[in-house]
C-alpha cells in the first residue's frame, strides 16, 4: 500500500455550448436599408400626391380660383410629376427587396433577429408614431383656431392614413418576431 492520500475523482467538466449567432453578411444590411428608404420615398410620394388631390378637389373656403391656378401653375404640377417619378422608380424596388426578404424568411427564419432590420423598424414604428401624433397636434390646434374645413380633416386624413397603416405593420411584425 501506498502512502499516498486517496484522490478524490475529478469532476467531469462541463462543456457549454452557446447558441450559434446566424452570421449574414453585409448585403442583407444593405436590402433592409434600401428597403425601408424606398418605403419612406414611396410614403411621402403617395402622400404628396394625395395631398395635392386634396388641394384640386376639395375648395379652400377663402381660396380663389385664380390663387388654385397661380399654386398650380407654379408647384402643383412639379410636385405631382416628383412624387409620380419617385413612386414609379422606388415601388419596383420597395417590391423586389420585400420578396426577397420575405423568401430569406421562409428559409431562413433566424434572419428576424438581424440587428439592423430590428432598428430600422424601430424607427420607422418612432416615426410614424410622431407623424401621426403631430397630425392630431395640428387638427386640436386648428379646432381652437376655428379652422377647421373640410379640407383641413382631409389633410390629417391622408396623413394620419399613410402613417397608421406602416405603423400598424410593422407593429404586428413586431409582435410575429417575439413569437418566433
Amino acid at each position: 500500500m501506498d502512502n499516498q492520500p486517496a484522490q478524490s475523482p475529478q469532476p467531469a467538466l462541463k462543456i457549454q455550448t452557446v447558441n450559434e449567432v446566424p452570421q449574414f453578411g453585409m448585403w442583407i444590411g444593405f436590402f433592409y436599408i434600401l428597403y425601408f428608404v424606398a418605403l419612406y420615398v414611396w410614403a411621402t410620394s403617395f402622400g404628396n400626391i394625395m395631398h395635392e388631390v386634396v388641394n384640386r378637389y376639395i375648395p379652400a373656403a377663402l381660396e380663389s380660383e385664380e390663387a388654385r391656378r397661380g399654386y398650380s401653375y407654379f408647384g402643383a404640377d412639379s410636385i405631382i410629376r416628383w412624387s409620380l417619378a419617385s413612386m414609379l422608380v422606388f415601388f419596383p424596388i420597395f417590391a423586389t427587396i420585400h420578396l426577397y426578404i420575405s423568401r430569406l424568411g421562409m428559409t431562413r427564419p433566424e434572419t428576424v433577429n438581424i440587428r439592423v432590420r430590428k432598428i430600422l423598424i424601430y424607427i420607422t414604428l418612432v416615426g410614424t408614431a410622431l407623424i401621426s401624433s403631430w397630425q392630431l397636434v395640428k387638427f386640436v390646434f386648428a379646432f381652437f383656431d376655428g379652422s377647421i374645413n373640410m379640407r383641413t380633416m382631409a389633410h390629417v386624413g391622408v396623413t394620419l392614413s399613410i402613417s397608421i397603416v406602416i405603423f400598424i405593420s410593422y407593429l404586428m411584425q413586431v409582435r410575429r418576431d417575439r413569437n418566433v
